[in-house]
């Protein structure tokens, strides 16, 4: 039956659960909590010592400023002899019973401003000591607003060349004029100078810093010292060189020629001990010209015609030669003969002139071509007329790009083929090699009567022979009467992105929106332009170089093109 009324099961009051009273050590760690934590870990430190860097370089300006100035009225209460730094907490009557006739201390920032500007600029490395300001600033204010002006690292040494170098070459000037020391120098630039003259004298300490001077530059920048050029024609050139682009030669990679007769023989032109195969030259064909004789009869003589009375009749007189044509067996000669004139044209008609046709401008046309008079054309690139392209130390150098020939592995990969073939019964005439950066491209000439389809089915076999990753066999090749045969390298050069950009035929180009893809068998420099390919699709294998492809479409138009040219949408839709 079913229950009447309604009835509950449990009460649900029992269920809830009662509030804890907290106890008395979670309350001392609640409040233990809201107190400020300090650990490196902690921002506000961090915040704090930068600060005290910034205050730091601040307080050794003013004191170094002042030093300058005061110095002199000074050297009375900071030298050691009269009491240096224990100075410092005397009163003005203890100095004085010292001996100290007037105690007080002119420095802006008082005595420790005094002392500390002593210490650093008389006692140590004088003017130079301002670069400690230098120091402490980018310190402070890359801890206080995370803004990295310079590298710590190379603030670091680059302070610490300058003070020395500074200090000795300070030192090296004013021992000309004085034998004390200086506060252009401290005294630890007039005690190295001093050393230094009793080891290599004054013509040793000059070359000694100019090898320091420029050495320093060369490490920090990496400058060339290049002799003068002559000066280009071509406009495009001019501009490189302001923008210090340096060109890089295209390095074409030759053929390789093997002797089937002799296998261990290779000419080739870069290899040493070769024989060099020169082109040769094609037959010139001389044009045989015959020798004209031309005879001219003193009785034909040119009549003019009679004043012309009116313009409806007009005489024009044509004479009509005659050519007789004589072959002889020695020589090849013609006669030619002018006859008297013998016919004359009656001209009745007059050319009138035509009519001219002109086009009339609308308003905005007319407004447009004076705007364009008065201004010139528009240009883009006005808007950021300073924008300058990147340089081409933003990217690596992996060296000149010239490819090593290995001589012993072109010619065990050539014997491999030729045995391989000759297994097969597949006779070849003539083998080449043309070394690529990454991979060797062999062209064979097969002997008449043989199918390319019979070698293009042993491409494993051929591969397992070289014991290669893999072979590509292109039968026949593009263009050329022969089977190509791609092996990789045992050892492939890099070919960097630097080395392909900085060549003559990537900056000269006049293309709209120049790729750069890299470098084809022969070693040459591979451009496209992409302004004719307006759907261009990337495709390959895992570790095939797609990304690759793209990073160097970008880089190649960001290297040639102006923003105001040029706008990237990425978009990725992963």
């Amino acid at each position: 039956m079913p229950v009447k009324g309604n009835q509950f099961k449990s009460n649900s009051f029992r269920d809830e659960p009662k509030l804890k009273t907290a106890s008395r050590g979670e309350r001392l760690q609640r409040k233990a909590e809201v107190l400020p934590q300090f650990s490196f870990n902690d921002g506000r430190i961090i915040k704090i010592i930068g600060l005290f860097f910034l205050v730091v370089s601040l307080y050794f300006l003013v004191a170094f400023t002042s030093y300058l100035f005061t110095w002199n009225e000074d050297q009375s209460y900071v030298l050691d002899a009269n009491g240096g730094w224990s100075n410092l907490f005397k009163t003005q009557e203890e100095l004085q019973e010292l001996g100290l006739k007037n105690p007080v201390v002119e420095n802006w920032l008082g005595k420790f401003g005094a002392l500390l500007s002593h210490q650093f600029i008389y006692e140590w490395f004088g003017i130079a000591s301002f670069i400690f300001i230098g120091v402490f600033f980018i310190i402070g204010y890359r801890l206080l607003f995370k803004v990295k002006l310079f590298s710590v690292s190379k603030t670091f040494g680059y302070s610490f060349f300058l003070l020395i170098f500074l200090s000795l070459t300070f030192a090296f000037l004013h021992s000309f004029l004085a034998e004390t020391p200086h506060y252009l120098e401290g005294e630890f630039g007039f005690w190295s100078n001093k050393l230094l003259q009793a080891q290599i004298g004054n013509a040793g300490i000059a070359g000694l810093l100019g090898f320091a001077g420029l050495t320093a530059p060369i490490i920090a920048y990496n400058i060339d010292f290049k002799l003068p050029e002559r000066k280009r024609e071509e406009k495009i050139l001019s501009e490189l060189e302001d923008e210090g682009v340096e060109l890089e030669d295209e390095i074409r990679s030759e053929p390789v020629e093997f002797d089937l007769n002799r296998r261990s023989s290779i000419r080739h032109t870069t290899l040493p001990g070769q024989e060099i195969e020169r082109p040769i030259k094609p037959l010139q064909q001389e044009k045989i010209v015959p020798s004209f004789e031309i005879k001219n009869d003193s009785e034909n003589e040119i009549i003019l015609p009679p004043p012309v009375s009116s313009v409806n009749e007009l005489l024009v007189h044509t004479p009509a030669p005659e050519v007789e044509l004589s072959t002889l067996e020695d020589e090849n000669s013609v006669e030619v003969e002018e006859p008297a004139p013998s016919s004359e044209i009656q001209l009745s008609e007059v050319i009138m002139p035509e009519p001219e046709l002109t086009i009339e401008k609308t308003e905005e046309e007319r407004t447009a071509s004076s705007l364009v008079e008065q201004f010139g054309e528009y240009d883009p690139k006005l808007d950021l007329s300073s924008y300058r392209h990147p340089t081409l130390d933003l990217l690596e150098n992996y060296g000149s790009g010239k490819i090593a020939v290995n001589s012993e592995e072109l010619e065990a990969n050539k014997n491999k083929i030729v045995e391989t073939l000759n297994h097969y019964n597949i006779e070849i005439d003539k083998i080449k090699a043309t070394i690529g950066p990454t991979v060797t491209l062999y062209e064979i000439v097969p002997a008449p009567g043989v199918r390319i389809s019979k070698i293009k089915n042993l491409e494993d076999d051929i591969a397992l022979s070289l014991a290669a990753l893999g072979i590509r066999i292109i039968a026949p090749m593009p263009g050329k009467g022969t089977i190509g045969i791609e092996v990789p390298n045992s050892h492939p050069e890099m070919v960097a992105m630097r080395s392909v950009l900085a060549t003559e035929k990537f900056q000269n180009t006049t293309m709209d929106l120049p790729i750069a893809l890299g470098k084809t068998i022969s070693n040459e420099v591979y451009i496209a332009d992409l302004a004719k390919m307006p759907h261009l699709l990337v495709a390959g294998a895992t570790g095939q170089g797609k990304s690759v492809g793209i990073n160097s479409i970008l880089v190649s138009l960001l290297y040639k093109c102006h923003p105001a040219q040029l706008k990237f949408v990425l978009v990725d839709p992963k």
